[in-house]
């Protein structure tokens, strides 16, 4: 979770910078490149924003000195080792207090962003969700083979073949583009001539084939995984204007004046009407006075447009660098010498050279072999048929102690660790709860303890 949440803020925070660019030299390049550039430049943006994740790629670099002498940073290091030798134990083991019950204050952060992500994520849903239920209900079938006509016409001329309807809508003042999977065109009730018509449907016709839908989807996204930050709905206007820039570029490319000036008119036409019920997937209502008429300046510019190329590769390079990690080679880095009574595991962690040298040692001891029945008072003691004496505690076991019981009907009690016939000194029978003192994966017997008596048993012996 807090790699999560740091990729995520870097990342975003980088992007608001590329961002950022590259809404100012859209504006300072209107006009003068073309716009279908800024949106391919764009959607790599908008893909940055969306996988807050990026490829950590290793450039090191070499640090001049191999090592690093302590003077007057010794006595910080002393410091340290005074107070962890503080709270030493005599076995060199630091005693570190138990963390409190408290929610981590990167938990608290991480469920404030997922509670605006959802949001603002419920809240567009429902919005478009609220707008297509309207349209369900005031669009209709278009029955006029004027239109019809038109439509089939530009659907021939742009090559398209997949699933698409053609509705009118009184409830929207200007025409667009909805749904994903079944895609269709809503027109307004506005009588428009066959040129003007040929046009609009061009336009929207560009959209489909450019797949725009998705791309104003992913948008969504993207605003509600950066919420917290504001270039992202700066942004988002911007790459909103761009799409719409570039559409208007290729439907009047190769037109004449006469035909763009038609087509303007088409535009401010309908920019004039009253705003019904338009959404973010309206085509011809995006933006302000400004907007439109650096929109208008564009579509009636004749002049020779500069290619954004250099813009794309800048944008590229900077996302798929964001996440770049800058370190020096750690053979080369610079290295402090650490007393060797100082270099006792710090943090409690004891390896596994530590944990077989402990079990050999607890192991090793060897416990008296005679048996003397004086040495087990209060204990009931039987005898087997060879003479084994069998030991059995009548008292209940303490409930602090780990206990493990016999698993067969009687079970050995062995004084050496290898548990060998000569040292077995009694049987404990099944069931009888067996106090556990040490016990390893590394050896076969367990250290006991059992009517006062400490030994050994075989673990397969045990049932725990």
């Amino acid at each position: 979770m807090i790699e999560f949440m740091n990729q995520l803020f870097h990342i975003s925070c980088i992007m608001a910078v590329i961002a950022a660019v590259y809404i100012l030299a859209g504006a300072l390049a209107s006009g003068k490149y073309f716009a279908g550039d800024f949106y391919c430049a764009g959607k790599m943006i908008l893909i940055g924003f969306i996988i807050p994740f990026r490829p950590r790629i290793k450039i090191f670099f070499p640090m001049g000195s191999t090592s690093i002498l302590c003077s007057e940073g010794t006595g910080s290091l002393q410091n340290v080792f005074a107070a962890l030798a503080e709270k030493t134990g005599g076995d060199g083991t630091v005693f570190i207090p138990a963390p409190a019950a408290a929610v981590s204050p990167v938990m608290i952060v991480f469920f404030i962003w997922l509670f605006g992500f959802f949001v603002v994520l419920f809240y567009h849903v429902m919005k478009y969700v609220s707008f297509k239920r309207m349209v369900e209900r005031w669009s209709g079938d278009i029955a006029d083979a004027r239109i019809l006509e038109a439509f089939r016409e530009i659907k021939n001329q742009l090559g398209i073949t997949s699933y698409l309807q053609i509705r009118k809508c009184a409830c929207i003042s200007s025409p667009m583009l909805i749904q994903l999977l079944k895609p269709a065109i809503l027109l307004t009730d506005a009588q428009m001539a066959r040129e003007d018509l040929l046009l609009v449907l061009r336009h929207e016709m560009i959209h489909l084939k450019r797949k725009d839908l998705w791309y104003r989807w992913a948008l969504l996204l993207a605003v509600a995984i950066n919420w917290f930050n504001p270039t992202v709905y700066a942004f988002s206007r911007a790459f909103t204007c761009f799409c719409e820039l570039s559409c208007d570029e290729l439907v009047t490319e190769n037109m004449p004046e006469a035909g763009r000036y038609r087509y303007s008119m088409i535009i401010i036409h309908l920019a004039g009407y009253k705003a019904k019920s338009n959404t973010l997937f309206s085509s011809f209502s995006c933006g302000g006075k400004k907007y439109m008429k650096n929109r208008l300046f564009s579509i009636m510019s004749t002049g020779k447009k500069r290619l954004g190329t250099a813009v794309f590769a800048i944008c590229f390079l900077s996302i798929f660098c964001a996440g770049m990690v800058f370190a020096a080679p750690g053979n080369e880095r610079g290295t402090v010498d650490i007393p060797a009574e100082r270099t006792v595991n710090a943090y409690g962690i004891k390896t596994n050279e530590d944990i077989d040298r402990e079990m050999t040692e607890a192991f090793s001891e060897v416990f008296g072999n005679e048996f003397d029945k004086n040495n087990f008072p209060g204990m009931i003691i039987t005898y087997d048929e060879s003479g084994v004496p069998i030991v059995t505690d009548p008292d209940a076991p303490q409930k602090s102690a780990v206990y493990a019981g016999g698993k067969y009907e009687i079970n050995g009690f062995y004084s050496s660790s290898d548990c060998s016939d000569s040292s077995l000194v009694f049987y404990v029978l099944k069931g009888r709860p067996v106090e556990v003192l040490d016990s390893s994966s590394s050896t076969t017997a367990a250290k006991v303890k059992y009517a006062g008596s400490g030994g050994y048993m075989k673990k397969d012996e045990l049932k725990f």
